[in-house]
């Protein structure tokens, strides 16, 4: 009431600069509960996310833990290359390897045991293997290769595009060229 009173002893002019800002700040007001509302429903978004990411995650653990059911592979085994030689242990990861390509729809192209660098760390075998894969298979080969038994470790890698008549088909196949190892441990009789 005594706002009003106020209000209407003051010029028109006054009155209607008073009117403004106070229109101005319940703008201000509600743009303000707009914005701070769109950055809750964005972090909710993000949360939920999140949230199903970690769930998707948590069930293909499970899943790999009973057998690996989804394809992938569960950590069952030695984490060593156990083999009776050095030879013997080289070749068991050159076909555990030439496997993993396969399973993921690729080919391989050549592949060779570096024994002599692993002779210098006498309980580490290394093979470099050059392969031709689809791009949307790479992800699941690299995951196989390291998430597997035996622990075996991507020490380089390479991808090109397959090039075929001089042009790149973009998003189709392509070149790996890798340098796995993995630690020898001498199989017990």
């Amino acid at each position: 009431m005594i706002g009003r009173d106020l209000l209407a002893k003051l010029p028109g002019r006054e009155r209607a600069l008073v009117v403004l800002y106070y229109v101005a700040a319940i703008v201000c007001l509600v743009a303000t509960t707009w914005l701070a509302l769109g950055g809750l429903a964005e972090r909710y978004a993000g949360y939920s996310e999140s949230a199903d990411l970690l769930e998707r995650m948590e069930s293909r653990r499970t899943t790999a833990a009973r057998g690996g059911e989804d394809g992938s592979l569960a950590r069952t085994g030695s984490p060593f290359l156990d083999a009776p030689t050095l030879t013997i242990a080289g070749a068991e990861l050159q076909k555990h390897v030439t496997a993993l390509v396969r399973d993921a729809g690729g080919s391989v192209l050549s592949s060779q045991v570096d024994l002599e660098q692993a002779e210098g760390a006498s309980d580490r075998v290394s093979l470099t293997i050059a392969a031709e894969i689809d791009q949307a298979a790479v992800q699941k080969l690299l995951y196989d290769i390291e998430a597997g038994m035996p622990f075996l470790f991507i020490d380089r890698l390479l991808l090109q595009p397959v090039q075929e008549q001089g042009k790149s088909t973009p998003g189709s196949r392509l070149r790996a060229q890798m340098s796995i190892s993995g630690q020898w441990q001498q199989a017990k009789p």
